[in-house]
């Protein structure tokens, strides 16, 4: 007897479906502009999640007008119609919306229980409320490991967002936001990563991938072997796919057609997960923008002539106090911590 498996496609599609239906009550309700940083970045991860969201507003729309048309029997119709919110009317729709696509997704029957927040973490790393695959996260200033389903590592610097999506054919990863280390098992099952324009294909490895505020994406190969491409049409002359060996990485560039380059990287660049960097004849602009990106504490140049000191040493990026005072004992400056959140480097 053949056990009856519900097609990817379809699941996929109620998922989105639902997810998309979330989004669009919150973003009719009174807390709205707390969350458009999230929505926005939610509608950017692919264009089917801005179609689930034209889909479920048009038929928020189209069952509005329902609803407002008067009954041709019944007075008290309209009247009761007056009283059903757009947030109820909204469940009701999603779901009509999902018995015809034929997926029925598990959906809150009353508005105040949808969830408030879908990039909350829970207490193991994992994204709460998360409805797409399953996905992890680190605060600002956390850099965190954890173990996958098949055995394989993956770490985080901080701020950053891994979503997973496992099936009994492949291993697919996007790095939504930030840095991730990949610590791939050997199996069966091939292991792709997806980030900006750039698609790694790796087995048995370990790499580094980072996805700038551009969306530009740097691979860094530790170990083993990885074939780096970019997904869309590439610029005449550029190749199609990279493949990297040990203390080598490749960049593709965002916008426009996707152009793929390799160069051959320090060792140092691979010491960031343990919060250690060592720096060489380094700008102290440069490291205390490294520093701010790991840290909620900000450190701020007091005197242009500051950040053009160079600075070469091993530092803490993830402890921005440790690392401003390492800095003002090189270059005796003064710590001015009279704002809160700031720590401002001076000449004595």
């Amino acid at each position: 007897m053949s056990e009856k498996r519900t097609p990817p496609e379809r699941t996929s599609q109620g998922q989105l479906l639902e997810e998309a239906s979330i989004w669009f009550a919150r973003m009719r309700g009174p807390d709205a502009d707390l969350y458009q940083t999230e929505f926005d970045a939610w509608r950017k991860r692919g264009a089917v999640h801005m179609a689930a969201y034209n889909r479920i507003a048009e038929v928020f729309n189209l069952g509005k007008r329902l609803a407002d048309e008067p009954s041709s029997n019944l007075a008290d119709d309209k009247r009761a119609s007056n009283f059903l919110a757009p947030a109820s009317l909204l469940v009701a729709i999603v779901a009509a919306v999902l018995v015809w696509w034929g997926w029925i997704a598990i959906m809150p029957t009353d508005p105040k229980s949808l969830p408030k927040n879908s990039a909350k973490l829970a207490s193991n790393g994992a994204v709460a409320g998360a409805t797409l695959d399953k996905q992890f996260a680190t605060h600002l200033g956390e850099i965190r490991t954890f173990t996958l389903s098949d055995g394989s590592k993956l770490t985080l610097d901080t701020d950053s967002l891994v979503t997973t999506a496992y099936d009994s054919h492949a291993r697919r990863l996007r790095l939504e936001r930030g840095r991730a280390r990949f610590e791939v098992f050997h199996e069966h099952r091939s292991f792709v990563v997806l980030a900006g324009a750039a698609a790694v294909t790796a087995r048995g490895t370990i790499f580094d991938v980072w996805l700038n505020k551009t969306d530009n994406v740097m691979v860094h190969l530790l170990r083993g072997k990885v074939d780096v491409s970019a997904n869309t049409i590439q610029t005449k002359g550029f190749p199609h796919i990279l493949q990297l060996r040990p203390g080598q990485s490749a960049t593709v560039r965002s916008g426009g057609p996707h152009m793929l380059a390799m160069m051959q990287t320090a060792h140092t660049i691979s010491d960031w997960p343990t919060g250690l960097v060592d720096f060489n004849d380094t700008k102290l602009l440069d490291v205390v923008e490294m520093v701010n990106h790991h840290g909620s504490i900000k450190l701020v140049i007091g005197a242009p002539h500051i950040a053009n000191l160079k600075v070469s040493g091993t530092f803490r990026i993830n402890d921005p106090l440790l690392a401003a005072q390492r800095l003002a004992e090189i270059f005796d400056l003064k710590l001015d911590r009279s704002i809160p959140g700031e720590i401002l480097l001076l000449d004595l």
